[in-house]
Parts: structure tokens; sequence; C-alpha cells
């Protein structure tokens, strides 16, 4: 990412973001913020470029300190309407298209949920929710380093949709734990509030799908997908 940002890292060929927003540009009546921070200009003048006036763009100034809470804030914010309910996606994540058809079926619904892909193990760890046999997620968790205790939970993707009757309280417990620092994830103040944030998961393991945070990863999610093209 010295030569390339994260977000315009090409997989299949194409910058990974660009993947996103293709898909969501198809849904009506979407409102869609895009926060930048490393290398702003650049990945600015590509979505520019790419997508016009379909997005809007705001700049996490602090973004070298934050590690996504502030970011998620500032995206939240920038919406005409948060009441609504909104979803928060990361930017290193690749889902194949019937995937994102099937996350986004629920958008219309208004439960809150975060997306799945697989189970954590000691090849996939980082955060994982567990979940009961009603589909509710009773317990989060963010283990980077492998832990057996959690074997077995589903690992979270990435994606975050948040329903209309969580909007007010997520929005309440994230700005308070600003306060508190922003080198932190946006995830914290669900993973301390389940009781007052109540969250099923859209599971989307029959789909291609994962993430990228070194070159092993990268490299895997890109000639995943390229293979998934050629079928």
């Amino acid at each position: 990412t010295s030569q390339t940002p994260k977000p315009l890292l090409p997989v299949a060929g194409v910058p990974a973001i660009q993947r996103i927003l293709n898909q969501l540009i198809k849904l009506k009546g979407r409102e869609i913020v895009v926060v930048t921070g490393y290398r702003n200009e650049e990945i600015s003048l590509f979505l520019q470029n790419e997508f016009g006036n379909e997005i809007k763009l705001v700049y996490n100034e602090r973004f070298e300190d934050d590690t996504n809470i502030l970011s998620v804030d500032l995206g939240v914010d920038a919406l005409s309407k948060p009441d609504l309910g909104y979803t928060i996606i990361e930017t290193d994540i690749i889902l194949e298209t019937k995937g994102w058809e099937h996350f986004l079926s629920f958008r219309g619904d208004s439960f809150s949920a975060w997306a799945t892909v697989g189970c954590y193990s000691e090849k996939l760890t980082g955060a994982a929710v567990k979940v009961s046999n009603a589909g509710s997620v009773t317990k989060i968790v963010y283990a980077p380093e492998y832990d057996r205790d959690f074997e077995g939970w589903l690992k979270m993707l990435g994606i975050l949709k948040v329903g209309f009757k969580e909007v007010e309280y997520d929005r309440e417990l994230r700005k308070k734990a600003i306060n508190n620092g922003i080198d932190q994830y946006y995830l914290n103040p669900w993973l301390e509030n389940l009781d007052h944030l109540p969250c099923r998961t859209i599971d989307l393991s029959d789909y291609f799908g994962g993430a990228f945070n070194d070159l092993v990863s990268y490299k895997q999610i890109n000639q995943g997908y390229e293979k998934l093209l050629i079928k």
C-alpha cells in the first residue's frame, strides 16, 4: 500500500472499493458516503471519476490516529436520514455478486445484523460472534491472536446493518466511546452493549467472500476471485 492505497488494490483487475460500490450503486433510494483518510486525494479523484455525484466523500483528517470508529461516525453523521438505518461497510472486503444480493435483500428489514463468512479458527482470526439457537447474537469478540475458546464462532466479514430501532443507541454509544479515544474499532460499542443493541447475523458462507489485511490474504482473495470469475 506504499504504492497503491488499500481500497484501490485490484481484485481480479478491479479496485476493491469499486467492486463494492458497483453493487451499491444499483440500489434504488440509496445514499452512499465514503470516508477517506490515507492518500485521500488519490482515492477521492478515482471515486469522483468513476462515480461522480452518485456518492458523497468525507475526509477523516485524524485518520492516522483512528482505527475506524471515527471514520464510521463521520460517515453516519454525513447521511441525510440516518434515523432510517444504515449499513457500514469496510473497504477491504470482497464478496461475490450473489452474496451482495443476498445480504442486500434484507435492506428493508428493521433488524440489525452482522455479515459473517465462515468460522473463527486458527487460520481465520479477528472479530467473531456467538449465535443462539434462535439466531440472535449473544456475544461478540475481537481476537486477532488465536484463542481456542472462540473456535467455531461465526467470523465477521466487516459489514454491519443497523436497523432503525438501534440507530439512536448506536450513535450515542459510539460518540461516548470516541470521547475515550479513537484508537478502537467501531464494533466496540456493540461488543459491550448487546443488551441494548439486539442483532442477528446474515451468514454469507455459501458465497465467496473475505477480507485482506496483509499480502498473503490479499493474494488469496485475488486468486480466489479470479478463479470464481472463470467458472
